[in-house]
Formats: structure tokens, C-alpha cells, sequence
């Protein structure tokens, strides 16, 4: 794939931006200067203690917190990162529909580019929380911290600076944004790398050290012309070395973004997932569908919906009781639901009716269907995004951990899933669903008896179709 290509997939919101120092260079800081680049800071910080510097930023923070103070420090640091003014650049870049922004840098150059574009963009760290935020496509992970969230009490860990923030054993490998970074990759179109040549983050490294030649060869390094060819050989075993620039690199977005046919964008398209709507038409009910659902299990959405709101005329589907209590659980309290029973007794038509009851309330409902590699983590994104409230199934979450965690990195208090497995195999593996993905109150559902008044049901819904034989 070649760049012009990539930048063009921009506009399709599936591509992922990661800035580096590079990237704000040209940027104006509170003391009317561009922020220094880590070296030239470090030794700067080690002239002003009087020492001949090594260019290592932690090393010097260190000796300056020990000769000066957490207060001089945080000063310094704010002055340098707080940036007042951005260029054209910036603001293009940051304008445009990125599924994700990440970033190395502690400044705000990414925060104040989108507002200055109308777009209002949301700055975390590795300490906050995924679920917390509904549109993460407006977000900028700050990986080794944010300015303005800088204080004596984050110095020494959420702001990775000093020696002993260093020592915090891999804190992105080791944060739930990881995960999230990892489907990314995986997922997006192309990833766009500004600024940023790899050179320090070892972290980084490995993560995308082990991504295999297809991921490499959607990956873009966009570094400066002046780039050192030694550099220039390191990156391309991570991706596409483009010494070109930030300015130029933006004139290729924004023509980009004059030739986008806005058009193009249609409803998204599901292949993971099963989207429930409502019937629209009159479906007919014969006694050989009633057959098919309870001899083998064949059920017809259509007529499963009609048989909740109107059971009179539509004798097909065994309301279970539970059913009440469990949509107004997540109606009203947003809580998530563990099914489980037996096999055979009821999982799926619970979901099924429950996905009605939902539904005709005005919840988007999903079901996991299966998995395609590359396309289920960029659905859970985008459903997880959705307007309104969200409920998403799966069904046998013993067999789908890898989706469970997935779901965690991308919900939000709008989103609630409902869980299904067998009796037995719950029972064994039910705790490492709840280390894995809960951390609140979840509701737990067991199917596998049926009340008196679901008996009496099922015994009129036997006698009606003749179901009993001899």
C-alpha cells in the first residue's frame, strides 16, 4: 500500500494516529519557544546543576528533583509542554476522523490542534479507566503522561519521566489501553506514526515487533527530511520509513479531504455480529415452524417477536418469567447479566426474547455471531459507540475470553452485555469471567427449571399443536 492510498482511507475512520516529539516541534510553549526534544532538555536541566549532561531525561530529572525540588521540577515541565500556539499542520492533522490518537508526547499540542478545529478531543492517561469514555474515537492516550495532569503526586508514576517511573515494570504493556492498542493494530486500515522513530520506547517495540509483515506494511513512519539513513533502515523493520515531513504530509491529508466523496460513508455493516430490529411485516405461523422450534431448535425471529406482543394469535414462543425482571434490570440499572443451564433448557430463546423485550424499547441490541480476524474488534468499537443504550450477547463466553476482554477495553456505562454458558462449565469457569471482565455487581440467571406457570404454558402449547402422540 503506498501512502497516498493510506491517507485516503483516513476519511473512513478506521486508521489509527500516533505522534511523537517530531510532531510538536513546530509548536509555541508559555515561555514563546518550541518544546525541547528529551535530550536537549536533559542536558539543559544538567547545565543548570552544573553537571556535563548524557542527554538521558530521566537520569537528569532525577538529580533535579534531588537538587531542586518536585516544585522547580513541575514548574520547568509545565512551561516547556504547555503549548499556547499550533500550526496549520497540527490542526489538520488533528481535524481529521481518527478511529484512535496515541501519543508519546506530554504536551497538549493534539488537545489545543482539535479545538482550535471545532473537535473536541478528551486527553487520558494510562491511569484512567477505558469504560469511562463512549466515543474513544476522541481520545488521546497520552502513554508517558499529560502536562496538565502533572502534579507531585503523579510525578513519580502516572508521568513517566524519572528513574523510578521507569522502573514501574512495563505500565502499558501492563494497562487495560494495551489491549485496546493491540485490536487497533490489528483492525485499522493504516496506522500513521508522526513524529515518532521508535528509537526509545521499548514498549512499543515489542508490541509492534510482533505483529506479523501485514500489519508492518500498513504502518507509516512519517519522520523529517532530514531523517539519518541509519534511522531511516531501523523504522522500516517496523513499517514504512516517509521522510517527508508534518507540513507535507498535512497537504496530502487535506487534499485527501477535498476529494473524499462524503457519500461513500454508508451504515456500517456487521459480519461478527447479529443486529435485532423489529419486524415489519405480518409473519405466517404454521405448525410445522412450532415443530421445527421445539424438536429442533430452528426458531423465526419474526415470529418470536409476535408471539411476545401478541401470544393470542401467535402460540409459538414460552415467555419465561424471568424475562420481565431481567430487561428492567438492564433497562433501568444498566447491570450485567450471567446466563447459564443446562443444555437445552432455554439459553438462547431466553436471549432471543429478551433481545425483543429490549429492542421494542428502543435498545440496540448485538449478538455475537462469529469471529473474523481483523473486522470483530473494529464492531465492538463501533457498536460500543453507538447513540442510546447498547446491549451486547454472547453466548458460551468460555469459548470467547479473547472477545470477553475485547468488550471490557471498549465499553461504556451505556453499554450492558448479557453472558451464556452451561451450568457445568460455569461453575468451573465463572471466576475467571469475573477477573477477566467484571468489576461491579452482575446479575446472575439460572434456566434450568422452569416455574409452575411456565409449565402450564408449555403443557397448552403441547396440547394446542397436538404435540404428545399416543
Amino acid at each position: 500500500m503506498e501512502l497516498q492510498e493510506a491517507i485516503n482511507m483516513i476519511l473512513k475512520k478506521n486508521c489509527i494516529l500516533f505522534t511523537g516529539a517530531g510532531f510538536s516541534s513546530n509548536a509555541i510553549n508559555i515561555q514563546g519557544g518550541n518544546p525541547r526534544r528529551a535530550s536537549v532538555l536533559a542536558n539543559d536541566l544538567y547545565a543548570e546543576l552544573g553537571i556535563d549532561g548524557d542527554g538521558n531525561l530521566s537520569s537528569a530529572a532525577d538529580d533535579y528533583l534531588e537538587e531542586k525540588g518536585e516544585t522547580e521540577l513541575i514548574n520547568i515541565l509545565k512551561s516547556e509542554f504547555t503549548v499556547l500556539e499550533v500550526k496549520d499542520e497540527h490542526r489538520i492533522v488533528a481535524s481529521l476522523p481518527w478511529k484512535r490518537i496515541y501519543t508519546t508526547n506530554y504536551d497538549n499540542v493534539i488537545e489545543m490542534s482539535g479545538r482550535q478545529s471545532k473537535k473536541l478531543i478528551t486527553p487520558v492517561t494510562l491511569s484512567n479507566k477505558t469504560m469511562h469514555y463512549k466515543d474513544k474515537g476522541l481520545l488521546c492516550i497520552h502513554l508517558n503522561g499529560y502536562i496538565e495532569h502533572l502534579t507531585s503526586e503523579t510525578l513519580n508514576n502516572e508521568f513517566k519521566l524519572t528513574e523510578s517511573s521507569y522502573l514501574d515494570v512495563n505500565p502499558f504493556l501492563n494497562s487495560e489501553w494495551v489491549t485496546m492498542f493491540r485490536n487497533d493494530v490489528k483492525s485499522s486500515d493504516a496506522i500513521f506514526f508522526i513524529g515518532f522513530s521508535l528509537r526509545y520506547d521499548l514498549d512499543l517495540k515489542r508490541i509492534m515487533y510482533e505483529e506479523n509483515e501485514v500489519i508492518r506494511k500498513k504502518c507509516f513512519f512519517i519522520v523529517s527530511r532530514d531523517e539519518s539513513a541509519i534511522n531511516l533502515r531501523k523504522i522500516s523493520k517496523f513499517g514504512v520509513p516517509c521522510p517527508i515531513g508534518v507540513e507535507s504530509v498535512s497537504h496530502m491529508m487535506t487534499q485527501a479531504s477535498r476529494n473524499y466523496d462524503k457519500n461513500e460513508q454508508d451504515e456500517p455493516v456487521f459480519y461478527s455480529f447479529k443486529q435485532f430490529e423489529i419486524p415489519q411485516s405480518v409473519p405466517k405461523l404454521s405448525d410445522e415452524q412450532a415443530l421445527n422450534l421445539y424438536l429442533y431448535g430452528n426458531y423465526d425471529w419474526d415470529l418470536i417477536n409476535f408471539s411476545i406482543s401478541d401470544p393470542d394469535n401467535f402460540k409459538y414462543y414460552l415467555y419465561r418469567n424471568k424475562l420481565k425482571e431481567i430487561s428492567e434490570k438492564i433497562f433501568k440499572s444498566k447491570t450485567d447479566i450471567l446466563i447459564h443451564s443446562d443444555l437445552g433448557n432455554g439459553k438462547t430463546l431466553f436471549l432471543l426474547g429478551l433481545a425483543n423485550i429490549l429492542r421494542s424499547r428502543g435498545v440496540n441490541v448485538f449478538m455475537f455471531n462469529r469471529y473474523f480476524d481483523n473486522i470483530t474488534e473494529s464492531e465492538i468499537d463501533t457498536i460500543c459507540k453507538m447513540k442510546g443504550r447498547t446491549v451486547i450477547m454472547l453466548e458460551s463466553y468460555a469459548s470467547h475470553f479473547n472477545i470477553v476482554e475485547t468488550l471490557k477495553v471498549f465499553k461504556n456505562d451505556d453499554v450492558s452485555f448479557v453472558f451464556t454458558e452451561r451450568t457445568m462449565i460455569n461453575d468451573t469457569v465463572y471466576i475467571d469471567l469475573e477477573s477477566k471482565y467484571f468489576d461491579k455487581e452482575y446479575t446472575t440467571v439460572n434456566l434450568n427449571k422452569l416455574s409452575s406457570e411456565e409449565i402450564d404454558s408449555l403443557i397448552k402449547m403441547f396440547d394446542y399443536y397436538g404435540f404428545w402422540g399416543d
